[in-house]
């Protein structure tokens, strides 16, 4: 990733010159403006001009009284996660899906379930679901802690029901198609597999991701689809460069797929054991 980055740095690669200096130049559509000096009071200006969500309306309740169960909730996860890794890597514990919260592996799914459930709740209860921030809620985080706290919940909320809708997909897409793990695996070794994983990388946000490791401890896939994979995703970070510079996030995601699909080949040339 270093080296390809220096790469692009020395060809002068931009949204304007996506093949470097040895490329057209594009116009920028979105030129860049004249920085002007602030005072203070021009800062606080901007602050106070900025406008605030209405509070109202059962979307409003929801995320500004719920958001301190999620809190909760999150963190009680949290601890459990850690401590899921050093059992696993200790004395080989396994979790089980169980529904009596009197065990370990009831509460632990109970907690599972419970975030969850808090999570799609609120980002129901937002306002904006694939759109970036309003100057209403920028203006709301800006303006208090407890409201910092509330938009991070809504954000993190936002990832995880989109992480689950892509878990129910590909579940849901095995299911009806008939196709078994067993034969996915056939298909996940091999420079196709590299290929389409690389290409699947191209995919905002990091639910492919997600699925292409639990995918690859299942021996789906082989360990360079996966490193393909994991180096052509850009995951949640591309989202802000998609609403700000649509041109600089369609090259940025190209150039993060090109040196995934090398790598991949590359690890499936020297068929290293992993």
């Amino acid at each position: 990733g270093i080296f390809w980055g220096y790469l692009i740095d020395f060809q002068s690669i931009t949204p304007q010159q996506p093949l470097g200096k040895y490329g057209p130049t594009f116009e920028d559509t979105m030129p860049l403006q004249d920085e002007v000096e602030e005072t203070p009071e021009d800062r606080q200006a901007v602050f106070d001009d900025l406008g605030r969500e209405e509070e109202g309306g059962l979307g409003y309740f929801l995320l500004h009284r719920g958001y301190t169960l999620w809190w909760m909730v999150t963190a009680i996860g949290l601890i459990f996660a850690v401590l899921l890794l050093v059992w696993s890597a200790q004395d080989g514990y396994e979790l089980e899906l169980s529904y009596n919260p009197l065990t370990l592996d009831g509460f632990i799914t109970w907690v599972g379930l419970l975030g969850t459930s808090l999570s799609v709740v609120l980002y129901i209860s937002q306002r904006n679901w694939i759109t970036d921030d309003t100057e209403a809620s920028i203006g709301d985080k800006l303006y208090s802690m407890r409201e910092t706290m509330i938009h991070s919940a809504s954000e993190t909320a936002f990832v995880t029901f989109w992480v689950m809708a892509a878990y129910l997909i590909f579940e849901f897409t095995l299911l009806f198609s008939g196709v078994g793990e067993d034969q996915l695996a056939k298909y996940g070794d091999g420079i196709i597999a590299v290929t389409v994983a690389a290409l699947i990388g191209l995919v905002p946000g990091c639910g492919p991701q997600i699925i292409a490791v639990a995918a690859y401890t299942k021996d789906i896939i082989s360990f360079p689809a996966l490193a393909a994979n994991a180096i052509s995703q850009d995951g949640d970070a591309l989202f802000p460069l998609l609403v700000r510079h649509r041109a600089a996030s369609l090259w940025a995601t190209v150039h993060t797929t090109i040196p995934a699909f090398l790598v991949g080949v590359v690890l499936l040339w020297l068929d290293l054991p992993f």
